[in-house]
């Protein structure tokens, strides 16, 4: 049977049922009482050969896995082709034959790039695929992309049956299992980069701490500062006496982000004025304590 564009990797023939191009995609014309004997027959022919390559998949650990799984849903299936492609990414996605770092996982066991993510340039792609690897084991890079197209076109015609990463979903990952910490993050460019990818997305931004203040600390968009000029040794000054003002202050990796309220130091005057207002209505205050004991 004719397959190169019909979604699947394996050529099905059969002794007693000659297939030709017309006879091909017989099981799309149902609707035909004529040829009904012989749409039946290519039906058994078609859920034949899925249950033995399923069964030589199942058997046969030296299979080039991956390489029998590339099955597509295409616009032009019919319902029972689509039965039998849902059926038969349900029996191998749950196969522990992807070996990486000397252990077996199955297609199921990993989260995949959404299309949104797989449609950038490559070298952001790959980007971002360093800095999920901190976080996930996953495949090499070229197979997990790979993967990850087809698992989105799995997902369109099977439901959402696969986690699909985007770039929110990322950034969920990160504030949650990074300790909010930018010192934790291995590949710094990389991560430079996702936050370029995400920078205009303020919203996610002001919800979530992924941008670092001179301390590393990961903090919501809103609570930093930019410097306009940076003023290094007003900085040293105040991140040695006054944590409180200077964890607002941009980390000066991420100075190419826009939307951040700007700061000059005229604002610092201002920070170090109320500083000092405080320490003195403190002193006072404990002084006034100390006399009346």
């Amino acid at each position: 049977m004719e397959t190169t564009d019909n979604g699947h990797n394996f050529i099905i023939h059969a002794n007693d049922f000659k297939p030709n191009k017309e006879r091909d995609f017989l099981h799309k014309a149902k609707d035909n009482i004529e040829i009904l004997s012989d749409v039946e027959t290519n039906e058994m022919l078609l859920k034949t050969a899925f249950e033995l390559v399923s069964l030589k998949v199942k058997s046969d650990e030296e299979l080039d896995f991956w390489e029998i799984c590339k099955i597509k849903f295409t616009e032009e299936d019919s319902n029972f082709e689509k039965e039998l492609k849902e059926s038969f990414i349900n029996e191998i996605k749950i196969l522990n034959r992807l070996l990486i770092d000397d252990k077996f996982y199955s297609i199921d066991s990993f989260q995949y790039f959404d299309l949104s993510l797989l449609e950038k340039d490559n070298e952001i792609v790959k980007s971002i695929y360093s800095l999920v690897s901190q976080f996930r084991i996953l495949p090499h890079f070229d197979l997990y992309c790979e993967i990850s197209k087809y698992i989105n076109n799995w997902n369109i015609h099977i439901g959402e049956n696969f986690k699909l990463l985007t770039l929110e979903d990322i950034g969920k990952i990160v504030a949650e299992e990074s300790g909010l910490n930018y010192f934790y993050i291995q590949d710094k460019k990389a991560y430079k980069q996702f936050i370029k990818e995400i920078s205009s997305n303020i919203s996610l931004l002001n919800s979530l701490a992924l941008i670092p203040n001179i301390h590393g600390c990961f903090m919501n968009l809103e609570q930093l500062v930019k410097w306009n000029k940076i003023e290094n040794e007003l900085i040293d000054v105040i991140q040695n006496i006054n944590y409180s003002i200077s964890k607002k202050y941009l980390h000066q990796d991420f100075y190419f982000i826009e939307n951040i309220t700007d700061y000059n130091r005229e604002k610092f005057k201002d920070d170090f004025s109320k500083f000092c207002n405080q320490l003195n209505d403190d002193f006072a205050k404990n002084e006034g304590q100390s006399s009346l004991t």
